[in-house]
């Protein structure tokens, strides 16, 4: 049904990192999210009111808010999927996030009411009573939202989006805690006993635990979160794959939201090479990067000597102390430079985020080896943690 719906009403649904594709697969969900939210409302709202029933017209209104999630994703994509301009360089795509960070808090919100008058309900029990119609809306609507919310998780994967992740829990909670009028109804027909507030309890704490779950995964990516590894992997493998690029390194990520991630990174190139042609190619990799990766890039050239036995006998005396030391930090960007009276070297050493010695420390003893070997050494190190890098001389 889903795939159904994404070849009827989407145009070129794999095309994920095109706005006009994101926009469809918004406008997708927003409808049909619309349309059951809509479809639940009414039906509750009838059966409510000719049965009498306070909860179930209570779940009915429950079902009309949903649509104020569903208009906010609606600004949403069609907010974030404007171009950028003079103000906002870098796009709007971030908005999405915002919008999605709204959004989980009503699902906190919904989670912590629950919790509150399973409290009351704990302390002062209510009688439930069994009706069939309850029962048999009830099913429908369980059934309904989590169909719902699968729809909407699976189109988040697709097209990397926070705020169908955070519609899709909220879809989740309204599926927990109409079950937990379903559960506690069936319960009491069949024991007697009164489990409501207990129930009502727990899905209180599922509800709240999955939206700080889903809005800390937001806020992590407003405030700058580290690229995952795999997405580093692919990027460095992209470029390096090119002849020519010797290595690649200091990779910066910045995530500007879907569709506008920006990139800085240094490429290791022959330095022998024409310096012209050496341009040419890092502009060849800044575009297929914009056109296959959908990657903004500003690549650095960092200058190799290679087919000299000196310099690389250096190198290979520093990367062995260098791995002596952790065998996990990374030697990059080595260069040497023979003067009268001393050589000079200058290399970074990219150590991991979790690394308890000071840069100071590191520097220190690095240096300490070198020149244990040779006196005339004079290394020059800058420290890389993460983006962060710090100089020594």
């Amino acid at each position: 049904m889903i795939d159904f719906l994404i070849n009827k009403y989407v145009k070129d649904p794999d095309n994920t990192k095109s706005f006009k594709t994101r926009k469809s697969y918004g406008n997708l969900t927003s409808i049909v999210g619309l349309i059951i939210n809509l479809f639940l409302f009414s039906v509750k709202l009838i059966i409510g009111l000719l049965t009498n029933s306070i909860a179930i017209t209570a779940d009915a209104i429950n079902n009309l808010s949903d649509c104020f999630s569903i208009i906010l994703m609606v600004l949403s994509f069609s907010m974030s999927t404007k171009p950028a301009d003079e103000k906002h360089p870098y796009g709007h795509s971030r908005l999405e996030y915002i919008f999605s960070s709204l959004i989980t808090i009503f699902v906190i919100y919904i989670g912590v009411k629950l919790v509150v008058e399973s409290f009351k309900k704990i302390i002062h029990p209510e009688a439930i009573t069994f009706n069939i119609y309850s029962v048999l809306i009830l099913s429908i609507a369980i059934i309904a939202k989590f169909w719902l919310s699968k729809f909407y998780y699976r189109i988040s994967k697709k097209i990397d989006s926070d705020l169908l992740m955070a519609t899709s829990v909220d879809s989740k909670s309204d599926c927990i805690s109409t079950s937990i009028v379903l559960i506690s109804v069936i319960v009491f027909r069949l024991t007697k006993l009164n489990v409501d507030a207990y129930i009502g309890l727990l899905g209180g704490l599922i509800i709240i635990k999955n939206g700080f779950q889903t809005i800390t995964d937001t806020v992590d990516k407003l405030m700058g979160t580290k690229a995952s590894s795999k997405f580093e992997r692919d990027i460095i493998d992209f470029i390096t794959s090119y002849d020519g690029i010797y290595g690649a390194h200091d990779l910066m990520v910045h995530d500007y939201g879907p569709g506008h991630i920006f990139i800085t990174v240094d490429v290791e190139v022959d330095s022998s090479k024409e310096f012209l042609k050496l341009h040419s190619l890092v502009d060849k990799i800044e575009r297929d990067l914009i056109e296959e990766k959908s990657v903004y890039s500003t690549i650095h050239m960092d200058p190799l000597i290679l087919d000299n036995e000196n310099v690389e006998k250096l190198r290979n005396m520093v990367m062995e102390i260098v791995k002596s030391q952790n065998s996990e930090w990374k030697l990059n960007d080595f260069r040497s430079f023979d003067h009268k009276d001393y050589t000079e070297m200058f290399f970074d050493i990219e150590v991991g985020f979790n690394e308890e010695m000071k840069d100071e420390e590191i520097v220190e003893i690095i240096k300490t080896k070198i020149r244990s070997k040779d006196l005339r050494y004079r290394p020059i190190i800058a420290i890389a943690r993460g983006y962060q890098r710090t100089n020594f001389y």
